[in-house]
């Protein structure tokens, strides 16, 4: 069995700066991102006697379970695009979440294609990087949302409070920034909380 997580982002400032259609207009976009506690969760294996190998079925469980004997069956869009990706042949995914990431705006569809593509390139021995990771990912899910932006698999993708910059040509650069802020605003709720 192999497991991946990955982070949520909120997404402070620069929202559709990012998109790339703006950044192919304008040469560039910026957003000021950070990855938060709460993540998905991807659980891959491939049973040895049951649905997958006797069966033939993929096995996909999140809100709902679907069985199916082809990728191009598998409902949850995702987890088909994905699997269609690699070529996979059938395998039990499940996928859950810290939070309720139906429209939670926190790049939950991001960061789930990114916990279930580290959890098939471990599976088949792939070796990428982050930063590859995160550009399959995105262009994976702009095949489900041609209008998503660079900020959602990169801003869950790479870890950290930052600054990203998104130049004409798929150029990411990413500047990470103190986390200083958040301190100081601990101890000054904690003072003002005080009973």
């Amino acid at each position: 069995m192999y497991i991946a997580s990955c982070p949520l982002r909120v997404s402070l400032f620069g929202g559709s700066t990012d998109n790339p259609y703006f950044v192919d207009k304008y040469g560039r976009g910026s957003v000021i991102s950070f990855t938060c506690s709460l993540k998905t969760y991807i659980t891959l294996h491939e049973d040895k006697l049951g649905y997958n190998m006797q069966g033939r079925k993929y096995i996909v469980n999140y809100s709902k379970r679907e069985e199916t004997q082809f990728i191009g069956d598998i409902k949850n869009e995702l987890v088909r695009i994905v699997l269609n990706h690699f070529g996979c042949f059938p395998l039990t995914v499940s996928m859950t979440s810290d939070a309720y990431s139906q429209g939670s705006g926190l790049a939950s569809s991001s960061s789930y294609i990114i916990a279930l593509i580290k959890c098939i390139s471990m599976f088949n021995e792939l070796h990428l990087t982050d930063i590859e990771i995160c550009e399959l990912a995105l262009q994976l899910e702009q095949e489900m949302n041609p209008y998503c932006g660079y900020q959602d698999p990169y801003g869950c993708g790479i870890g950290g409070f930052k600054r990203i910059d998104f130049e004409r040509g798929g150029i990411i650069k990413y500047d990470f920034l103190s986390t200083e802020i958040f301190t100081h605003y601990d101890a000054w709720w904690i003072q003002e909380n005080r009973f």
